[in-house]
């Protein structure tokens, strides 16, 4: 009986170690899991690999996931939530947030300007490396 029970258990601890490598390499390999469905029209997907990237700290997925709400290819255009995106994206030193970031503001209110700078402030405070 103690066999039966040592086997299970060794079974099961295999069984989770095997899951815990596979989200590590799902996170590894998410940016390009979500170029990739991009690159298919998998847009819903995509966005859903980008935000597992942009949750590690990816910059370019941040980005990305910017644009996708910028400029409406691929997702509904949502001028506050690209803003976001631009802004958390130029936090973590891509330049190129910068520059979509100051360029969508001038195409917003200053209260849509204020609400996309308050998300995306929340989002890194809940986002960020101590936290992760």
């Amino acid at each position: 009986m103690k066999k039966i029970i040592l086997c299970l258990l060794t079974g099961l601890l295999l069984s989770w170690n095997i899951s815990a490598q596979a989200q590590e390499e799902d996170a590894k390999n998410a940016f390009f899991n979500g170029v990739t469905a991009y690159r298919g029209f998998q847009f819903e997907e995509a966005a859903e690999w980008f935000l597992k990237a942009a949750e590690q700290g990816d910059a370019e997925a941040q980005f990305l996931l910017g644009r996708m709400h910028y400029d409406g290819n691929s997702l509904s255009i949502d001028r506050v939530t690209a803003y976001m995106w631009f802004d958390i994206a130029a936090a973590n030193g891509l330049r190129a947030g910068v520059r979509y970031r100051d360029g969508i503001a001038k195409k917003m209110t200053e209260d849509e300007v204020a609400t996309a700078r308050q998300r995306s402030e929340e989002w890194r405070s809940e986002h960020s490396p101590s936290r992760r």
